[in-house]
């Protein structure tokens, strides 16, 4: 983000040959674990690992040198993180959170769980939503086609864009699901870079993906169990990638409708 500025990314690879059941097992640390690891079932062969390319990932992101300090090897496959099986299992709490870990924000009990609808409320209220948008969402504030009481899409001053019912512009900001990344300050600033970078594309009509809540700590049918959503898996909201979310939310069709 600066000059002098140093992060640490974690890059996670699983061996080949997981079956179904294994997903968590062979993490050893469920992904769904607050500022955790957020990872992907991709089954990579880390032994067939012989070089690591870095790539910006637009050409203008970075616009300076970066420096790789060391690169090593963590953790152990197939590893229950140092437990037995009679001390590991049941690993969920009662309110599905993974139990032999703590991070800020784990719910420690039912009257954290209620206390936090009020600090909710609160922070809904300090922050209201934008106030030039149509009953649809749309840009009031910005050109108005005709109106056909339905979406479309329609072609305008070279990009393209969803029409609301009531003919205003709207450009399709939905929940945008991102992994591959060590902690949820790099989730959203991956989250506000590749929305910026569809808004700035012209055939680009929306970002849409996956879901308001992350997955179960147990895992899909699958074994899936990202930790990808905006709020946990208590409802509690990720903070970083909510204010994020806000800062582009409400400027949204400024930028859309910026010049290259």
């Amino acid at each position: 983000e600066g000059l002098g500025c140093r992060q640490v990314t974690n890059l996670s690879y699983f061996s080949q040959g997981q079956v179904k059941g294994q997903f968590l097992h062979a993490k050893g640390q469920a992904s769904c674990v607050a500022g955790g690891y957020i990872s992907h079932w991709g089954c990579i062969d880390a032994k067939s690992v012989k070089t690591i390319t870095i790539v910006d990932l637009d050409g203008a992101s970075v616009g300076q040198s970066i420096v790789i300090t060391a690169v090593r090897g963590i953790g152990q496959y197939g590893k229950l993180a140092g437990r037995d099986k009679a001390t590991f299992f049941p690993f969920v709490d009662r309110f599905g959170q993974f139990k032999h870990e703590t991070w800020q924000g784990k719910v420690k009990s039912l009257d954290d769980l209620k206390n936090r609808i009020a600090v909710e409320t609160t922070d809904i209220k300090e922050n209201p939503g934008p106030n030039d948008r149509s009953a649809y969402g749309g840009w009031a504030k910005g050109p108005r086609l005709k109106a056909t009481g339905h979406f479309r899409t329609e072609k305008h001053q070279g990009k393209w864009w969803l029409v609301d019912p009531e003919g205003y512009l709207f450009w399709s900001h939905g929940i945008t699901g991102l992994r591959g990344v060590a902690n949820q300050g790099q989730r959203a600033y991956a989250y506000e870079h590749y929305v910026k970078q569809a808004l700035k594309h012209p055939h680009i009509v929306g970002t849409h993906w996956f879901q308001l809540r992350e997955q179960n700590i147990t895992g899909r049918e699958d074994g899936e169990n990202y930790q990808i959503g905006f709020v946990d898996i208590c409802d509690t909201p990720y903070q970083e990638i909510i204010d994020v979310a806000r800062r582009v939310g409400q400027k949204i069709y400024q930028l859309r409708s910026e010049e290259k």
